[in-house]
């Protein structure tokens, strides 16, 4: 792994007390572990893939981390696809840096699970972050 350092905010993280909490891990590998969202907007499933280390930049991984942390994504969409049967879809996002939305600096990716009809339109899916840009086709 490549050296990183720690933010300042890291004693006060909620996602550190995760990590090093007693939250339930879906799946995890040696860059991050995956849980549920404290608070979910899918009533299916709503998943976190967090980094183990405390840094909050993904831009900032190594190639090698950055790599791990992708498959662990991928690994942790098709065990939700697997696990919740009538999942037909995943959202997957991530903000970096407060002004895309981080509201907390570590690193972490946001899996949704979908299912048709759950919304009455999902076009557009994550480019609803910019409302007035979302609906590109009308």
């Amino acid at each position: 792994m490549a050296a990183h350092i720690l933010l300042p905010e890291r004693h006060d993280c909620p996602l550190c007390d995760c990590v090093e909490g007693d939250r339930e891990i879906v799946a995890a590998n040696e860059i991050a572990v995956v849980f549920a969202d404290a608070f979910p907007v899918s009533q299916v499933a709503h998943w976190l893939v967090v980094t183990r280390s405390h840094i909050g930049n993904m831009f900032e991984l190594s190639t090698h981390e950055l790599s791990q942390y992708w498959q662990l994504v991928q690994e942790a969409g098709r065990l939700m696809i697997a696990k919740f049967p009538h999942t037909t879809g995943v959202n997957i996002g991530a903000n970096v840096g407060e002004s895309a939305g981080m509201t907390v600096p570590h690193i972490h990716t946001h899996i949704i699970a979908r299912q048709q009809g759950d919304t009455s339109d999902p076009r557009g899916g994550v480019r609803w972050v910019v409302p007035e840009k979302a609906d590109y086709w009308s």
